[in-house]
């Protein structure tokens, strides 16, 4: 049976604890085979069967603490994350 890739944009994360957990509950899903955090860039890469839904993915997210994730479904929905973290930075530097 052929996999799917959900890319996702994960708020809230911001140590290896967190993307350890994160990582624990994506893996713990029925008919996830990988799940690969980047913290850099507060990214998720999941590789499951085509029959996990989205939501379940965002949903493990969720549950994993106090984080927040969006399916990025194509490069417009990378670059408003990438303008949406450049936002949140100048704003935090003022």
């Amino acid at each position: 049976m052929k996999s799917q890739i959900s890319r996702l944009s994960i708020e809230g994360m911001g140590c290896a604890s967190c993307v350890a957990k994160i990582e624990k509950k994506l893996r713990g899903i029925d008919g996830v085979s990988s799940a690969d955090i980047n913290l850099a860039e507060r990214t998720a890469r999941v590789e499951s069967l085509p029959n996990v839904l989205e939501n379940d993915i965002i949903q493990a997210v969720a549950d994993a603490g106090s984080y927040q994730a969006t399916v990025m479904h194509d490069a417009a929905d990378e670059e408003n994350k990438h303008k949406a973290e450049q936002a949140h930075l100048q704003y935090k530097i003022k």
